[in-house]
């Protein structure tokens, strides 16, 4: 529940036996600051929780939000305390089973904001050799059930990173995240890494967007073979970063590359930097031939290498592209029944 030294001794009280019961929870709350601390309520069955005997949060009304545990979306309120006073805070929870007896209860609290909290971070950041910020999704966005309204991160991270790259002439920004997400501020700061996937300028550039989210109950997953990479250089369209982009500190160049037979590329690089670095050199396949049909991709992935290279070092990769990668299959005929 409350992981909080702020709490009192929680008590648990089970009415009724499962499958359909209710149970209510209990303790008390001595706030280390005044103002208004926002308290969360969230649960599997209908769910009320109280200060001081008065319900400020209910979800009996509630549609269920998930798909996963039959889940109610989370309910949020700001609550005026003072500091040093005690409240008994509780939750009641009323589950009717349809058989299964699935049921959770989840309560928090979160200590009221400073006039100031990014301004705060930018100034320590200010006073640091380096900085790392870390921002992102977490399990609240990232999750089954639902779709994302947009493209940006939660919050005033936007905002934060802004500041941080403005005030900070070392920093180094992490993005925890599991789909694409917008980033106004790149232009501010230097990306790392080697991205696993495309991240389209706008989202009615991607692949899904003429499909999503369906018609009468209905998502038709058309985009068929042309996802990821393959749906951006098929059609042309440039995206905010592609498929394998990254940047590093090392300036590693690709100086030639040449056909081993017809089963390996051979790459040839060079580090002009004075620092080590790393390059990940990647081999697409692509028929200049070939008459693509609707919805074949005009080239895709078919191998790759990770190369460290020593400062003003050269090195060499070799990729060895799967055989089954570059098979492709055609539908003769369409089977009766």
């Amino acid at each position: 529940m409350f992981d909080s030294d702020l709490f009192g001794e929680l008590t648990v009280e089970l009415f009724d036996d499962p499958p359909s019961f209710s149970a209510r929870v209990s303790t008390t709350f001595t706030p280390d600051r005044s103002g208004p601390w926002t308290f969360g309520l969230r649960s599997v069955g209908d769910a009320t929780l109280s200060i001081d005997g008065k319900v400020i949060l209910s979800n009996d009304d509630a549609e269920i939000a998930e798909i996963v545990a039959l889940g109610k979306p989370e309910l949020r309120l700001d609550v005026d305390v003072i500091l040093g006073a005690t409240y008994v805070v509780s939750a009641r929870l009323r589950r009717i089973s349809d058989g299964d007896g699935l049921s959770g209860l989840i309560l928090g609290c979160v200590a009221p904001f400073t006039d100031d909290p990014i301004g705060e971070a930018a100034a320590l950041a200010d006073t640091a050799d380096v900085t790392v910020l870390v921002v992102g999704t977490n399990g609240d966005w990232e999750t089954e059930g639902r779709d994302r309204d947009d493209t940006l991160i939660p919050g005033d991270q936007d905002e934060l990173t802004r500041r941080f790259a403005a005030t900070s002439t070392r920093t180094v920004v992490v993005f925890n995240a599991g789909s694409a997400i917008a980033m106004p501020w790149i232009d501010d700061v230097e990306p790392q890494g080697c991205l696993l996937l495309t991240l389209p300028k706008q989202l009615a550039n991607s692949p899904t967007a003429l499909h999503h989210p369906g018609r009468d109950g209905l998502a038709n997953y058309g985009e068929g073979r042309l996802i990821g990479h393959r749906w951006y250089d098929t059609k042309a369209i440039q995206p905010l970063f592609p498929f394998g982009f990254g940047l590093g500190y090392g300036q590693i160049e690709l100086t030639n590359a040449l056909h081993i037979g017809t089963t390996a590329v051979e790459v040839h690089l060079v580090n002009r930097s004075h620092r080590d670095g790393v390059a990940v050199v990647r081999v697409y396949a692509h028929d200049p031939a070939e008459q693509l049909d609707d919805g074949e991709p005009d080239q895709w992935l078919v191998g790759f290498a990770k190369v460290r290279i020593a400062r003003k070092a050269t090195a060499v990769a070799i990729v060895k592209p799967d055989a089954q990668s570059l098979q492709q299959w055609t539908l003769l005929s369409t089977p009766s029944h």
